[in-house]
């Protein structure tokens, strides 16, 4: 679908010379709130801070009426998999998705929101039960969509 998507809006920009201003199509951007689509979120995200102590990679996909949201956070020697969290996909249409994981001894909620065309904002707040014996904590990521991602829709 998103493929398909970004087909016909490469089309109608190269046909917009022939056929004048009317053949733009009027698609709001992804950082429009209000107006993005599980479309604008589909994908895989990685985080532009290569040495990030937490979220290193995000794939998002659509099943029925739910995204899911599946999440790797910084560990060694490899990447932790937080698993899959789910919520309503109609939900990215105010340009945001709210999921959270269960992990370990720790519930982390994150706040996803599209901040432009190929960017992803991730808030996340960690917070540990009082056997875990740590203190709950904010973080910030900013996510972009990886090259695989963005020449499939860029049609490179």
């Amino acid at each position: 679908m998103l493929r398909l998507r970004a087909l016909t809006l490469l089309v109608l920009v190269l046909l917009q010379p022939a056929f004048g201003e009317e053949a733009t199509p009027e698609t709001p951007g992804p950082c429009d709130l209000g107006s993005s689509t599980m479309a604008d979120f589909a994908g895989t995200w990685s985080n532009e801070n290569q040495n990030t102590g937490m979220i290193t990679r995000i794939s998002i996909d659509q099943q029925f009426d739910k995204a899911l949201v599946h999440a790797w956070g910084k560990c060694r020697p490899n990447n932790c998999d937080w698993g899959i969290a789910r919520t309503q996909a109609s939900e990215a249409s105010n340009g945001q998705l709210q999921v959270e994981w269960q992990y370990g001894l720790s519930v982390r909620k994150a706040t996803l929101t599209l901040v432009e065309r190929g960017r992803l904002l991730v808030r996340t707040t960690v917070h540990f039960s009082p056997s875990a014996g740590r203190s709950d904590y904010d973080t910030v990521d900013n996510l972009v969509r990886t090259l695989e991602e963005a020449s499939e829709i860029h049609g490179k």
